[in-house]
C-alpha cells in the first residue's frame, strides 16, 4: 500500500481519492442494504471497516462527503426501509471521529509512531484558497473566451506575478466550476456550470426512494470532491459518474431529446476505435522517443541525437521533446522566439522559463526576459528558485546581454 507521509492512498497515488472511492463503498453497502441482499449487520460492520480506512486518509475532502451523506440520510428519512438508518448513520459518523485518536493510541502504543505525526495540521500548505483567487483574477483578465481546454497552467503564469508565490504549477484550477470558467471563458463557462446545478436540483427534487437517494449521493460525493480537486480528470471516476447520472436519468423518468438511426451509434463506436488507435500510435512514438532524449541528457551513449516523433495527434509533445533538445542562441528568428513562448505556456516550469528568459535576453528582448525571470520563483520550489538564480549569475558572468537583464529583486517566503 502507498503512503503519502502517514496516509495511505493504495493505488490511486493520491490519499482523497481512496477516500472518495471508500464513500462510494459505504453507499454500495447502503444499496445491498435497500435491496435486501445484505443484512444490517453486515451493512454496518462494512461500513465501519471502510470508515477506518477513511480515518486513516485523514482525507478533509471525505469529512465534507461524510457529513453531506449524513445529512441526506436524514433529510429523507422517510424513503429508508426502517425507521433506524438515520440513526445507525449517525452512529457511524460519531465512530468515524472517534478513529483518529483510537489509531494514534494503537501506533503508539506498538511503537509505529514517528516524526510524521498521525494528526494533520489543518492548513498545513494549504494553497487553494491563494490559488483559487489567483485563477478567479486569470479568468477576469481573459473573460470572454478563456485559455483553452485543459490550458490552466498558462491562466496561472498570465497572473502569477501579482500573487503570492504557489511554489508550483497547477494543471487543474482544483474547482470544477472554475476550470470551465478557464477553459470556456466566463459567458460558456457559467452556462454550462449552471446546467450542471440545474440537472443536480432536478435530480433532487425526483427522489421518491431509497435507491435514488443512494444514487443522488453517489453523485454528490464526487461533486464535493470536484469542487476542491480534480477527481473527474480521471476515468475512474468520470466513467461510473457518467454511468450513474445515465442511471438517475432514467429512473426519474427523463426523456430522450431525440432518437437516431442505429447506424449513427455505429459510426460513433467506429470513429472513437479509429481516434483511440491512432492517439495509441501516437503515444508509443512519443515514449520513445522521449527515453532516447532522456539517454541524451544523461550523456549515456554514443547514439546521434534522436529527432522529434512524427505524430499525428499529440503534436504539443512532439513540440515539447523538441523544446527539451533545443538550445537556445543568439540570431534567433522572431517565429523562433515565439515558438518557445507556445510551448512554454503549455509546459511551464522553472527550468522551462529559464531556457526561455535567456533567449529574450540573448535575441535583444531585456524587458520580455526579466518578465519571464519574475514568473520563475512564483511557479517554483524555493530550492529550484534558488539553483536557476545561480545559474542566472553564471550566465550573466559569460554573456553580457544576459548580465543586462537583472534578477528580480523579491524576497521568497517559506509555505506556511
Amino acid at each position: 500500500m502507498g503512503l503519502a507521509g502517514a496516509r495511505p492512498y493504495a493505488n490511486f497515488g493520491q490519499p482523497n481519492q481512496l477516500a472518495t472511492f471508500l464513500l462510494w463503498g459505504l453507499l454500495a453497502c447502503a444499496w445491498g442494504f435497500s435491496c435486501n441482499k445484505i443484512r444490517a449487520l453486515v451493512a454496518l460492520l462494512l461500513a465501519a471497516f471502510l470508515l477506518l480506512g477513511i480515518a486513516l486518509t485523514q482525507s478533509r475532502t471525505a469529512w465534507l462527503g461524510l457529513t453531506f451523506l449524513l445529512l441526506a440520510t436524514w433529510v429523507w428519512h422517510k424513503l429508508w426501509r426502517t425507521k433506524w438508518v438515520p440513526w445507525s448513520v449517525t452512529g457511524l459518523f460519531v465512530f468515524f471521529w472517534l478513529c483518529p485518536p483510537f489509531l494514534k493510541g494503537v501506533t503508539e502504543v506498538l511503537l509505529l509512531a514517528s516524526e510524521q505525526s498521525y494528526f494533520r495540521d489543518p492548513m498545513q500548505g494549504e494553497l487553494r484558497p491563494l490559488a483559487w483567487r489567483l485563477f478567479i483574477d486569470a479568468a477576469l483578465t481573459q473573460p470572454w473566451f478563456g485559455y483553452g481546454w485543459t490550458e490552466v497552467a498558462h491562466a496561472q503564469l498570465a497572473v502569477a506575478t501579482a500573487f503570492s508565490p504557489l511554489y508550483g504549477t497547477f494543471g487543474q484550477a482544483h474547482n470544477l466550476f472554475l476550470d470551465l470558467v478557464l477553459w470556456l471563458g466566463l459567458p460558456l463557462g457559467l452556462l454550462v456550470s449552471a446546467a450542471m446545478v440545474w440537472q443536480f436540483t432536478a435530480y433532487v427534487r425526483a427522489v421518491t426512494n431509497a435507491k435514488d437517494a443512494i444514487l443522488l449521493m453517489f453523485l454528490g460525493v464526487i461533486g464535493i470532491h470536484a469542487m476542491l480537486e480534480l477527481p473527474l480528470h480521471y476515468a475512474y471516476f468520470l466513467l461510473p459518474t457518467g454511468l450513474v447520472m445515465g442511471v438517475l436519468n432514467h429512473r426519474i423518468g427523463g426523456k430522450p431529446i431525440g432518437v437516431t438511426p442505429r447506424w449513427t451509434l455505429m459510426g460513433l463506436w467506429l470513429a472513437a476505435s479509429v481516434l483511440l488507435a491512432v492517439i495509441v500510435s501516437d503515444y508509443f512514438r512519443v515514449e520513445s522517443s522521449f527515453r532516447t532524449l532522456r539517454f541524451e541528457l544523461a550523456r549515456i551513449g554514443t547514439l546521434p541525437q534522436g529527432k522529434p516523433p512524427e505524430v499525428v495527434l499529440l503534436t504539443q509533445l512532439r513540440e515539447r521533446i523538441g523544446f527539451m533538445r533545443y538550445e537556445v542562441k543568439e540570431g534567433m528568428t522572431p517565429q523562433e522566439l515565439a515558438w518557445l513562448l507556445d510551448v512554454v505556456n503549455v509546459y511551464p516550469g522553472g527550468g522551462v522559463i529559464y531556457k526561455v528568459a535567456k533567449a529574450l535576453a540573448l535575441n535583444d528582448r531585456p524587458t520580455e526576459a526579466g518578465q519571464w525571470l519574475s514568473k520563475i520563483c512564483k511557479i517554483s520550489p524555493i530550492e529550484e528558485c534558488d539553483l536557476i538564480q545561480r545559474v542566472w549569475a553564471q550566465d550573466a558572468l559569460k554573456n553580457s546581454r544576459i548580465a543586462a537583464v537583472h534578477w528580480p529583486n523579491e524576497s521568497i517566503e517559506p509555505v506556511p
